[in-house]
């Protein structure tokens, strides 16, 4: 039988020398947990041979139940057995040892430590000792958790509300990131979070760590959002230990909650507003293109990412007599107002033509009706003649159009006048040209090839990149769309047509 009797404080170290008294009292009182442990690894040992006051608060234990112990009597279920040989091998090499793992006080709660471990050595450069000191750093760990997770949470509400993903899709990419980030905060378990949207009913969603976690039992359940509100969630966590489930942040958890019912609402109410403003940007744009023998036309409208506001962009086709009239157009800015002129615009246009106005006195109405509420639009007007594929081309401050057919497509010069609102006396000239069987006309707004990071070039020579190898009409404006990604933040409209 062998019996380990404590050392008493006269004996902390082999050597009185080697621990003076200034240093004892400094050990004494610091706030700042030191424990000292003989240089043997292998259990039992080390043994602890020192620990100074802090050290016995921050563990829960008095003194005398921990001298001639092994620091092992610290550990538990959730200590992370990779740090541990980390540990041993860093010291078996004579190495400095830093580290942070789950410790449990004497009373078997788990918190986080952070500590560093120093080899002692003799004269002769043999380790006698290590010396560690020790903190708790559950506090500051939480924190910093929740920190993260929020800012996570903060970062992809901008990037779903900044893209063009589809509605479901930005709220998959929330609920996933609410997950992962209460599996941050909560630091144990298997996660699972549940959206509900009121005005709309089927988009319920859920998503997890371990599958449906319906069967699990759950330990810990977070509601957020009011009980009233349109949008509001849950979180769970299940498959805790009992060592796990005193070990979760719960206070964490709820604040995080708080955070993701913000997160959640901004979103929903984002997408109503944001439906709403494409409802009525849709309503003012023509419900279908024209049908006319011998051609085929394809228009689109897409919204910008840039925010809710709807924008300015039309497009617009129209049959007078033998002549196909096709058009597309930006208004300057966002909003009601943008919208407004963009309808009173195309209306207009579409009235002038049908009276048998010609195009240069067009304009100048558009042009006039700009000048009046001191904004600019710019417009591109098409007019082929269906029988003869004649075609004139007039621009007022737009974007020429790409030109294709079998070959490569390419850009079409076109004279260009000023924007409407200043043309004032100005006429816009044509440019004529004539498209073949298997030829035609993609025009575009500027919010498919404009970037802010980019001359307008690149934008412009992308498109026409995009637009090669095909000419179906579908398959080309597709083509387009995809090329410009989420990058568009502008609201983009395509009118294309092509003479069979």
């Amino acid at each position: 039988m062998v019996v380990v009797c404590p050392p008493s404080p006269e004996s902390i170290a082999p050597e009185p020398t080697e621990l003076s008294p200034l240093l004892l009292a400094a050990l004494e009182q610091t706030r700042s947990s030191a424990c000292i442990t003989t240089a043997d690894l292998d259990a039992p040992g080390p043994v602890i041979v020192y620990v100074n006051p802090a050290y016995c608060t921050m563990t829960g234990r008095r003194r005398e139940e921990v001298l001639g112990s092994s620091p092992r009597l610290m550990q538990g279920p959730l200590t992370d057995r990779n740090v541990l040989d980390r540990l041993r091998r860093q010291l078996g090499d004579g190495q400095r040892f830093e580290g942070e793992t789950v410790n449990y006080r004497a009373d078997g709660t788990p918190f986080l430590i952070s500590w560093s471990i120093d080899p002692v050595r003799d004269a002769g450069g043999t380790v006698t000792h290590f010396v560690a000191t020790q903190e708790d750093v559950t506090d500051q760990v939480r924190a910093q958790n929740l920190l993260q997770a929020t800012q996570a949470l903060d970062q992809t509400l901008t990037r779903v509300m900044n893209s063009t993903v589809d509605r479901e899709t930005a709220r998959e990419t929330l609920v996933d990131t609410i997950v992962s980030g209460a599996r941050q905060v909560a630091g144990v378990g298997a996660i699972r979070a549940v959206l509900f949207d009121d005005d709309d009913a089927t988009s319920v969603l859920s998503s997890s760590d371990a599958g449906s976690l319906d069967g699990a039992a759950t330990d810990v359940q977070i509601v957020f959002g009011q009980a009233m509100s349109r949008s509001r969630g849950m979180l769970s966590v299940a498959e805790l230990s009992a060592s796990e489930r005193a070990f979760v942040d719960v206070d964490g958890l709820e604040r995080y909650g708080e955070r993701a019912a913000l997160v959640v609402g901004s979103l929903f109410e984002y997408q109503r507003q944001q439906h709403a403003a494409i409802r009525l940007q849709r309503s003012l744009l023509p419900s279908r293109t024209v049908d006319v023998a011998g051609f085929d036309i394809v228009g689109e409208y897409l919204p910008g990412a840039a925010g809710l506001e709807i924008g300015g962009d039309w497009f617009d086709t129209l049959v007078v007599d033998d002549c196909l009239f096709v058009s597309v157009g930006d208004v300057s800015g966002s909003g009601i107002d943008a919208a407004a002129l963009m309808g009173r615009l195309s209306l207009l246009g579409a009235h002038e033509l049908k009276r048998g106005s010609d195009v240069a006195e067009l304009f100048s109405v558009l042009d006039e009706v700009c000048r009046e509420v001191s904004q600019l639009a710019t417009m591109q007007l098409a007019r082929i003649n269906t029988s003869t594929g004649c075609v004139d081309l007039w621009s007022a401050g737009h974007l020429p159009p790409i030109r294709f057919s079998d070959a490569s497509p390419e850009l079409q010069h076109v004279d260009v006048a000023p924007p409407l609102g200043f043309l004032g006396d100005i006429v816009v000239p044509h440019t004529s040209l004539h498209l073949e069987p298997g030829s035609g006309l993609f025009l575009y707004t500027d919010g498919l090839v404009e970037r802010r990071t980019e001359m307008i070039t690149t934008g412009l020579e992308r498109l026409r990149v995009a637009l090669a190898g095909s000419t179906h009409l579908s398959s080309m404006v597709q083509r387009a769309l995809d090329a410009a990604g989420n990058q568009a933040t502008d609201d983009v409209a395509i009118i294309a047509v092509a003479r069979r």
